[in-house]
């Protein structure tokens, strides 16, 4: 198998919700060349002493689900991103979560966490505009939102944030921010602030110009840069598109055989506000496979856009302010060196077995997906099929479906698409009337039978006889004497 076969077959991750980010955060670290090599080194998740659930998570991924993206992509619908996040990412604010999974969340800001979580060390290099860089800035602030709704966001310093801006040795991994004004300018200066707050440490002593650490390459972004006796390789890069679109949109470059691809994971069923143009994967149910592209983190001028013939990126000569447009080498970007070690093996393939270990994963935590008749797809929000035209408008082909049939006695509510009596179609006017029995007539505002002498008025009966000597008084209706009368 050459290598552009063999690259084409690795799994690219399905977004489902807005989960770029983590998706991207996924990709770059579970499926890049260089990451994928540190991490089976000594692989401790296979180990997993503590039996650490979320171990079990990442050793299935990177021993079962590395090729073969039709297997992915049954396991990725058992165990999606939005699961991993819900169920195992347990160092995250319970707000936080809920709007990550809800509206998304910035790559830049967990994934220095994630890395933690994974048992590695890393160091982060943020770097505003053209100026110098600051240390494990980043590693020191937290971003919590207030609410779900709304562009409101506390930015508040670590308690332990001395602890995060010591570099005890070597990181396993160097972070490099790239960050722009019109993004993050004001975050980014309310992180420093924060930092000068403190009577411990200044803004001015985490960055690297003031600081003894040197870097060789690290200025001209050279594919391999010297720390402190190690070198790192660049080995993947996570970006969002630089213009000016209402809505953010991550990918991800890594390394495959020693090329460079870049990964997106929309397809048909996903439900992300940041696609614009829902015409783009309407025909796909899988997404697309690496794309190879040779990405470049020092070419501001290489720009692209997300191709409607799918699985293709568009170069650009001007900016496209109608799609999300992407540059390696511009805009908001981490990115990520691997530190090298000649002893650090490939594992190209899946464990022999071929077996998954994504029940003893997940147990009973995670149930069987449901399965959508034709024509319908499964909505994660709800839980619900819904019809194919609803995701994506009218652009979709309609289906063949044979109109549902209702048995005898009953009809299709075409509101509803449910069967109904007959009878409760029918009005009532058209009813047939009550028939009251002899002695008794019908009350047209009741619908009651009532006896025909309470219909009659009293003016009807027969009038009162009085003796003799006797007349009525028509005011009382009494019998008097003639003689009071004839007074």
């Amino acid at each position: 198998m050459d290598s552009k076969e063999f690259c084409n077959n690795v799994v690219t991750i399905p977004q489902f919700i807005g989960t770029c980010w983590f998706n991207a955060i996924l990709m770059a670290i579970l499926y890049s060349q260089n990451s994928r090599k540190l991490l089976l080194h000594d692989n401790i998740y296979k180990k997993n002493k503590d039996k650490n659930i979320f171990y079990d998570v990442i050793n299935d991924i990177l021993l079962n689900n590395y090729l073969s993206r039709e297997k992915a992509m049954e396991y990725y619908k058992l165990l999606k991103p939005e699961v991993i996040i819900k169920k195992y990412l347990t160092d995250l604010d319970k707000m936080n979560k809920k709007y990550m999974l809800k509206r998304g969340w910035f790559f830049y800001m967990y994934l220095p966490k994630f890395l933690k979580l994974l048992g590695k060390t890393s160091m982060t290099l943020d770097r505003f505009q053209e100026n110098d860089y600051y240390i494990n800035l980043i590693k020191t602030t937290e971003f919590y939102k207030k609410s779900l709704v709304g562009n409101n966001v506390e930015i508040k310093l670590l308690p332990n944030y001395k602890e995060l801006l010591e570099i005890k040795s070597n990181p396993d991994y160097l972070l490099v921010n790239c960050f722009t004004v019109d993004f993050i300018g004001s975050a980014f200066q309310a992180m420093v602030r924060n930092i000068d707050k403190t009577h411990d440490v200044t803004s001015e002593s985490i960055k690297l110009s003031n600081s003894k650490k040197q870097f060789k390459g690290l200025d001209k972004f050279e594919d391999v840069i010297e720390y402190n006796g190690d070198k790192y390789i660049l080995d993947s890069c996570i970006l969002s598109n630089y213009n000016n679109t209402t809505s953010r949109h991550a990918i991800a470059g890594i390394s495959c055989k020693n090329n460079r691809y870049v990964y997106n994971g929309w397809m048909r069923t996903t439900f992300d506000p940041a696609i614009v143009d829902k015409n783009l994967f309407i025909h796909e149910r899988m997404p697309c496979e690496l794309m190879k592209f040779n990405w470049d983190v020092k070419n501001p001028k290489s720009k692209f856009c997300l191709n409607p013939r799918i699985c293709q990126l568009k170069n650009l000569d001007k900016t496209d302010n109608n799609n999300q447009c992407f540059s390696f080498g511009k805009g908001v970007r981490t990115i990520i060196y691997v530190k090298m070690n000649k002893d650090y093996k490939s594992l190209e393939l899946n464990r022999s077995s071929g077996k998954s270990d994504i029940k003893k994963v997940v147990k009973t935590d995670i149930k069987k997906p449901k399965e959508c008749p034709d024509g319908k797809v499964l909505n994660p929000l709800t839980g619900r099929c819904i019809k194919i035209k609803s995701v994506v408008k009218n652009d979709d082909k309609k289906t063949d479906k044979k109109p549902k049939e209702c048995p005898d006695g009953k009809v299709l509510n075409p509101l509803t698409g449910r069967c109904i009596k007959i009878k409760t179609v029918v009005k009532k006017d058209d009813k047939k009337p009550k028939e009251c029995p002899e002695g008794k007539v019908l009350n047209p505002l009741t619908g009651r039978c009532i006896k025909i002498k309470t219909v009659v008025k009293k003016d009807v009966k027969k009038p009162k006889e009085c003796p003799e000597g006797k007349v009525i008084n028509p005011k009382t209706g009494r019998c008097i004497k003639i003689k009071k009368v004839n007074k």
